[in-house]
């Protein structure tokens, strides 16, 4: 009986052992499995991260993504005609200039892209664009621009092997299977996605047998906040830019109905950035005298980047510039009635010609010469009672990136602008306590930025000439006359559900508060 309990004993130590090791291992592959989840949700935040500060810091397009990589070489493929030949493929960190990005269970990270947000000029991206991209469990209002995938390993049915080239239901075509992405991404995620034909519904389901995707989404919403962001900034640091030298003053603002020349208005201190500065005291009616103004506004732009930077795009643009001037001048001397002396007209002339002479390869004139025809220009014009104020420069400094880009044509209409009084031309500062801007009920400021957000309810259609601007500004941020006060808030606030605009101040400072 005896030897029959230590048995008993033994086969009891035995089993325990054995489901205490099963238990273990158990614990030990499910302890592992969330590693590698863990790793993957990692990289997809990180690579989400980079794709968000690509697109709003992207220099042609802000707002724009990169086209996937369909053919496994690291670079976002190129475009064909205006789209990118397939909207899924991997994540191109070659373009993104990052390590290729692995999931924990060392595979690629596959990556969709919404029409909406390809990098492609003719792509007129600005806060209205929303992407049309969907996924499972994602609220329907706030389409997607992007989604990112971690594959995970091969499910049933999906063979990785370099060597083997199969027909792909993504593509449409025969390739490696290691590029086919529905060797990797399970149900709906994987289905044929081509410029011609498009998948635009994709799925985020619990992991089993038949699903071990891991999806993160890039919202048409935050991707579009960081752009506005940056062209928020741009505009800021080109309004204090030519503050800096133009005698702490800025610019007229532009009328809200004029959505053709965005010309500056005298006394207009509420309204949208105007195409040049035009820093005049009094209005002028002469449209060949305001034509000549915009001439030298554009020559004095192209002659500063040309001193800063030599090509032929620098070259195109002065040789551009210096024969509109010629062009502006003849038409003030050849009316029937001139606004200006001859003295003046030719000395406008000669600028002209000087800068065409000095865009050439080799070029026959010079930089100073070309900046002291255009000086004595200017101050020939204020001689011959053309009210401007002589403390302001005329032109934009080259730091005003935006100026002559494409995509400013895509942003102008959702940015606003106001001067405070006695910040404009021919002021005298603006009055702390009393005429100064303030945000949020602080500070005191010389002039705002104000960059309309994404519609609110009621704000669509868009009615760009409409005074007030009431389809993109709220709160107190919407007037038809100047006002002193602004507000702002993150999109964590409760408020950005009723103002959702992004306000910077324009007074030399880095930070608002």
């Amino acid at each position: 009986m005896r030897q029959r309990g230590m048995v008993l004993m033994v086969l009891l130590c035995c089993l325990v052992l054995g489901s205490m090791s099963a238990l273990l291992a158990t614990l030990g592959h499910a302890a592992q499995a969330s590693q590698r989840q863990q790793r993957s949700a990692a990289m997809l935040a990180e690579v989400k991260r980079v794709l968000l500060g690509r697109a709003a810091a992207d220099a042609s397009l802000p707002g724009s993504l990169p086209c996937p990589d369909a053919n496994g070489d690291g670079s976002a493929d190129l475009l064909s005609g205006n789209d990118c030949p397939y909207y899924i493929g991997r994540v191109p960190y070659k373009t993104l200039g990052i390590p290729e990005p692995l999931d924990g269970d060392n595979e690629p990270l596959w990556y969709a892209l919404s029409r909406n947000f390809r990098d492609d000029n003719s792509n007129a991206i600005n806060s209205d664009r929303i992407g049309d991209l969907t996924l499972s469990g994602w609220p329907s209002d706030n389409a997607l621009a992007a989604v990112l995938f971690a594959a995970g390993h091969a499910q049933s049915g999906q063979s990785r092997s370099a060597s083997n080239s199969a027909a792909c239901v993504t593509t449409g075509s025969t390739l490696a299977e290691t590029l086919c992405a529905a060797n990797y991404l399970d149900a709906g995620n994987a289905a044929l996605n081509t410029k011609s034909s498009r998948n635009l519904s994709f799925q985020s389901l619990i992991h089993d047998a038949d699903y071990n995707d891991q999806v993160l989404p890039i919202s048409s919403q935050e991707l579009l906040a960081l752009t506005a962001q940056r062209i928020a900034r741009e505009v800021k640091a080109c309004l204090d830019s030519y503050a800096a030298v133009s005698s702490a003053r800025y610019p007229w603002a532009a009328s809200i109905t004029d959505t053709l020349s965005y010309r500056a208005t005298v006394s207009k201190h509420y309204g949208r950035i105007p195409s040049q500065p035009r820093p005049l005291k009094a209005e002028i009616s002469d449209s060949n005298v305001n034509a000549l103004l915009d001439a030298l506004a554009t020559l004095q732009f192209a002659l500063d980047r040309y001193a800063t930077s030599n090509t032929i795009a620098s070259r195109s643009a002065l040789q551009a510039a210096g024969l509109s001037l010629v062009g502006s001048a003849l038409a003030i001397s050849t009316s029937s009635s001139p606004a200006l002396p001859s003295s003046v007209t030719t000395l406008a002339n000669d600028t002209g010609i000087a800068t065409q002479a000095l865009a050439l390869s080799p070029p026959s004139s010079t930089i100073a010469t070309v900046r002291a025809l255009l000086q004595s220009t200017i101050n020939g014009l204020i001689v011959n009672g053309i009210p401007l104020d002589s403390g302001m420069s005329i032109g934009w400094p080259t730091s005003c990136s935006h100026v002559g880009s494409s995509y400013w044509n895509h942003w102008r209409n959702e940015v606003f602008y106001q001067v405070a009084e006695g910040a404009h031309p021919d002021g005298s500062g603006c009055v702390a306590g009393a005429t100064c801007l303030r945000l949020n009920g602080d500070g005191e400021y010389r002039a705002m930025v104000v960059v309309g957000g994404s519609a609110l309810a009621g704000q669509t259609p868009r009615q760009p000439s409409a005074e007030p601007p009431v389809t993109w500004l709220e709160g107190t941020n919407l007037h038809t006359s100047p006002a002193l006060s602004f507000e702002s808030y993150r999109r964590i606030d409760t408020e950005s559900g009723r103002v959702n605009d992004l306000v910077v101040c324009l007074d030399g400072k880095n930070l608002c508060r």
